[in-house]
């Protein structure tokens, strides 16, 4: 987190853009509709989607901020990806939770390394 707030907020602003635009369209739009053709159940295919899009977040926040954030907090949004097969929701609500720590407030995206309050 404190590596990516060394970049300007614009910069940042176009990257958690980006960000919801590609991480859903890769890993909702295109995975869970070929998963669930290749499985024969979009639950399932939401659920390795997920896991994968979590696993991939690893390297750089760790497995407990990942499977916490990313995992738990993906299947929720996973769900209502299912149930509303809406994308841009998707890639709104992505930017908009990314925007939270990255833009807003850089407290809200290091919450497993600092306390909100002093």
């Amino acid at each position: 987190m404190e590596s990516a707030m060394r970049f300007p907020a614009w910069y940042r602003v176009l990257a958690v853009i980006g960000a919801g635009i590609v991480e859903e369209t890769l890993f909702r739009g295109y995975a869970v509709t070929r998963l669930a053709r290749l499985i024969g159940n979009v639950w399932v295919a939401g659920a390795i989607a997920t896991a994968v899009f979590s696993a991939l977040h690893i390297p750089n926040w760790g497995i407990g901020p990942s499977f916490a954030s990313f995992f738990v907090g993906g299947l929720p949004l996973m769900a209502f990806f299912i149930w509303r097969r809406d994308l841009l929701a998707m890639m709104i609500a992505h930017a908009a939770i990314d925007g939270m720590g990255f833009i807003v407030d850089p407290r809200f995206g290091d919450w497993w390394n600092k306390p909100l309050y002093r």
